[in-house]
């Protein structure tokens, strides 16, 4: 599987559509980092938030290091204090559709 760091949008998409004319079987993966989890989950209009969108439809992978999780969970219980449970930070975790590593 490859995977890319994306930097805008437009790259992404051309990479996605050149595999989908070759014909490939599998989906592109891109790999994010922890500030484009953040943006792609908090900022509905940013360029992540459409391949976090994408991701969800299966037309892409979406991968992230499990120090994003890490970094994005500290930012959950630090800035919501007391409002979700581990069960339900769990399933947070599994309902996003980011392979993490």
């Amino acid at each position: 599987m490859q995977t890319y760091l994306f930097n805008d949008l437009a790259f992404a998409l051309s990479l996605f559509e050149v595999s989908f004319l070759v014909g490939k079987s599998r989906a592109v993966a891109y790999k994010i980092n922890t500030e484009q989890l953040i943006r792609a989950l908090f900022e509905a209009t940013s360029d992540e938030a459409t391949l976090l969108n994408l991701a969800a439809c299966g037309e892409i992978d979406l991968v992230a290091e499990g120090k994003s999780w890490n970094a994005f969970l500290w930012l959950m219980l630090n800035t919501f204090q007391g409002v979700w449970t581990p069960l339900q930070l769990g399933e947070m975790k599994d309902s996003l559709p980011i392979k993490f590593r």
